[in-house]
């Protein structure tokens, strides 16, 4: 069978109709219980930990954004919120809070890695918002706004997000040619690992430095 074959063939196009349908109506259809624990993770828990990591990421000296990380107050502050809405947050910026704060507590403070938690923070945050009809800031402000470490960050989860795309849309139509097509060849299977192994490598190493 050819490719002409294979992407006339009434299976493959039912294929693409049903993927087509079920993105279209996940984008439309948002179960209440979802929306009741995102109202629940925006109130809770996003929108404290922004406004107080907002206060940090505005001052423009590292000493004191030490001094305000340092500072008790704020940190019971910041670690009540962790410790009572864990389940809301995305499980990675508990642990990288903390390993803040022992960076702070041993004089190990990296402003690249504040950035990186801030960045993850507000990412959520306005995404959330996004997803519940709130005024949100749009890709091409939050691009413009941010700094150049902010910008790749940017650019790196983009390139995440067409990978992800990329894989599975090739797994789908692989998986049709050799099932429906009968492709099955050992050239074609090679190739296929090939094709897949490159594109979750190059996911981590993206994933790695961005």
């Amino acid at each position: 069978m050819n490719w002409d074959d294979f992407f006339n063939n009434e299976t493959i196009t039912a294929l693409i109709s049903v993927l087509l349908t079920f993105v279209t109506t996940r984008r439309i259809f948002n179960p209440p219980q979802n929306t009741e624990i995102f109202e629940e993770s925006l109130s809770n828990a996003y929108l404290p930990l922004i406004k107080i990591f907002s206060q940090c990421e505005h001052k423009y000296w590292d000493a004191d954004k030490i001094e305000f990380l340092n500072n008790a107050q704020n940190q019971d502050t910041i670690k009540e919120i962790l410790s009572n809405y864990y389940v809301y947050l995305s499980p990675e910026i508990p642990e990288k809070v903390y390993n803040l704060f022992e960076d702070v507590k041993y004089g190990l403070f990296s402003l690249e890695n504040f950035n990186k938690i801030y960045y993850l923070i507000n990412e959520d945050y306005e995404r959330i918002k996004k997803y519940l009809g709130y005024p949100s800031m749009s890709s091409s402000s939050k691009f413009i706004r941010t700094n150049f470490g902010g910008k790749m960050r940017i650019f790196g989860t983009i390139l995440k997000k067409m990978l992800i795309i990329t894989l599975c849309f090739f797994l789908v139509f692989t998986l049709a040619l050799f099932i429906i097509a009968g492709e099955t060849s050992i050239k074609n299977i090679f190739i296929f690992f090939i094709i897949i192994s490159i594109i979750i490598f190059t996911f981590c190493i993206i994933d790695k430095f961005f």
